[in-house]
């Protein structure tokens, strides 16, 4: 699949996150090259969002002409958020499409096709949401009136100052929340950004509260055949199915082609996904590895701190990024003009830019 994707006649890249699949494709990439490949890293100044190092060790051991991209701390601006809005064309709520849309814009001026690790999560089981689905699934086996008294105690224990911004406290509410819900539609409850006593505090209007319910045919209905899968096979097929023409690759899409680079992505090549598609669960996540069969099946081309690391996906640290710019330009989107408020609960909305 990586040899049929280098076809091109243009200059050709590759994204190298540090991660099993960016690097995976990047060392395959090396190994079917007679010259170093262009790998391209974005790099944050916030520590725990910087994945620069390990890629950089990745491109040290496969010998590639590898470039860092600093993306630096404060540096929101609205020409960025309206350009990127503009090529988006849809309401569109991944913060990484700014990272994507940075890279993308740099790595445009020396290659034109670049190649990604973009599709090996949802094809072999690598994001968290499948371990904590798995958690969640578990939970749902407990009595309903447990459930529903453990998240009234917790609820209650989060107006507490000591745990009203606590993000173990929060995972855990969402958790209970979400064990609650039918087995189909749990993965849409850890999926969904808010939950839905936030969405009840948020939406002023009762009428379009009523339409934010998750029981819609997209997120509910699976195929005949799912009746016969597994769990994992049923959270997995959600993704694919929803979150990965919807979002991902909408972004990716979108992003690249707004600076006229074309991005590829090997691990959705027909082959591959059919192969995933006849592994086992024990080759999805073993002894709570995930992308096991993956991993394995890569290991012996890269260099062992790329397996010993934790996962942190393509995200950008928004919280560095807000300035005097970003709070004019939420206060601008929020305000009179757009009408947005006049449908939200405007102490919640102070609350919340707070």
């Amino acid at each position: 699949a990586v040899a049929r994707q280098m076809v091109s006649d243009v200059p050709l890249g590759a994204f190298l996150s540090g991660g099993i699949d960016s690097s995976g494709v990047a060392a395959l990439m090396q190994e079917a090259s007679s010259t170093p490949i262009k790998t391209y890293t974005v790099r944050f100044q916030e520590e725990g969002y910087d994945e620069g190092p390990i890629a950089r060790a990745v491109a040290d051991h496969l010998g590639t002409e590898h470039h860092e991209l600093v993306v630096e701390n404060a540096g929101f601006t609205p020409d960025d958020l309206w350009r990127i809005v503009d090529h988006v064309g849809q309401p569109f709520v991944d913060s990484s499409a700014i990272p994507t849309h940075v890279i993308s814009q740099r790595v445009s001026e020396e290659v034109k096709v670049c190649l990604t690790g973009d599709g090996g999560d949802d094809m072999f089981a690598g994001y968290d949401r499948f371990r904590w689905a798995a958690q969640v699934d578990r939970l749902g086996r407990l009595p309903g009136p447990m459930l529903k008294l453990g998240g009234a105690i917790l609820s209650a224990a989060r107006r507490s100052p000591g745990l009203r911004s606590s993000g173990i406290a929060r995972r855990t509410a969402r958790a209970i929340e979400a064990a609650t819900e039918p087995a189909n539609l749990r993965m849409a409850a850890i999926e969904s950004l808010f939950s839905k006593a936030e969405l009840g505090r948020l939406i002023a209007d009762p009428n379009l509260l009523s339409i934010t319910d998750r029981d819609s045919p997209r997120m509910s209905e699976l195929p005949d055949a799912a009746k016969e899968w597994t769990q994992l096979r049923r959270h997995m097929h959600l993704g694919i199915s929803q979150k990965l023409p919807r979002d991902y690759l909408v972004k990716i899409d979108r992003m690249s082609m707004a600076s006229s680079l074309e991005l590829r992505a090997p691990l959705l090549d027909p082959e591959v996904t059919a192969i995933s598609m006849r592994l086992p669960d024990n080759m999805l996540i073993r002894d709570g590895v995930q992308k096991y069969a993956l991993r394995e099946a890569v290991r012996p081309l890269l260099p062992d701190v790329v397996f010993s690391h934790p996962k942190t996906g393509f995200s950008v640290p928004l919280h560095r990024f807000q300035n005097d710019a970003y709070r004019d330009t939420v206060m601008e989107i929020l305000g009179e003009r757009t009408g947005v408020l006049s449908l939200l609960n405007g102490r919640e909305i102070d609350r919340i830019i707070d």
